[in-house]
């Protein structure tokens, strides 16, 4: 048996690797967001925020409200490219459910136990979401653009 998988030929082993590189799906070029460790750590290390550990909860947010920000560009920008009506509409809304889904998710986190590292917790799911938001509004805006016929 290991005799047939030495005799494998160099071109079959590389179309093979190909081919399931092929399948891979594409990752968008911004592999620049930081994890959320990464961001307590920073958080942990400013001045500003070394008082007591409700005050990451306040660095986070402040981490969370700059990614709601380009969140917000990232919504405007990919609005504009849809061209019918119905799809920008579309778009709008699965905008507003995805609010919605990240208020009661980091919402329900916060209310339960409801304490000071819950809070924490809180503003740490509110600044994930919105970082993988982001990252999914950029796969988007770069590979899901509609076409729109010439009369537009």
């Amino acid at each position: 048996m290991r005799e047939r998988y030495m005799n494998w030929h160099p071109w079959t082993v590389a179309g093979a690797a190909m081919l399931l590189t092929a399948q891979m799906p594409a990752l968008p070029a911004d592999q620049s967001v930081q994890s959320i460790d990464q961001t307590i750590e920073e958080c942990r290390e400013n001045p500003r925020f070394r008082v007591g550990g409700a005050m990451i909860g306040d660095c986070l947010t402040e981490h969370s409200r700059a990614v709601d920000r380009e969140i917000d560009v990232a919504i405007a920008d990919g609005e504009r490219r849809y061209c019918a009506a119905k799809d920008r509409e579309d778009y709008r809304q699965s905008h507003s459910d995805w609010l919605a889904y990240r208020k009661r998710m980091c919402d329900l986190v916060e209310r339960s136990p409801g304490n000071t590292p819950s809070w924490v917790n809180s503003a740490a799911c509110r600044l994930e979401l919105g970082r993988q938001r982001l990252v999914s509004l950029k796969y988007t805006g770069e590979y899901g653009t509609p076409r729109c016929s010439a009369e537009g």
